[in-house]
């Protein structure tokens, strides 16, 4: 099952569970403005330097990795 967190935040506005999903580092960057900037300009690196997608994947892994937080799967 896929649960969308702006529907579940919306949905849990003063609760801890969207209070937790808020704090998530990875969320904050999706919904902030680093995330269309950061796009646009790996699209132009990708464009001049084709092997930088495979760098900023593993980059994404990595960054992924370091700040997801250990309960991220279990939004009850």
């Amino acid at each position: 099952m896929v649960v969308d967190a702006r529907a579940l935040i919306q949905a849990h506005a003063d609760s801890a569970i969207a209070k937790k999903i808020a704090a998530m580092p990875p969320y904050l960057f999706m919904n902030s403005w680093r995330l269309p900037t950061f796009t646009i300009g790996l699209a132009i690196v990708i464009y001049f330097f084709p092997p930088a997608c495979l760098l900023a994947t593993g980059a994404e892994l990595i960054y992924m990795a370091l700040h997801t937080t250990p309960d991220a799967d279990r939004v009850n």
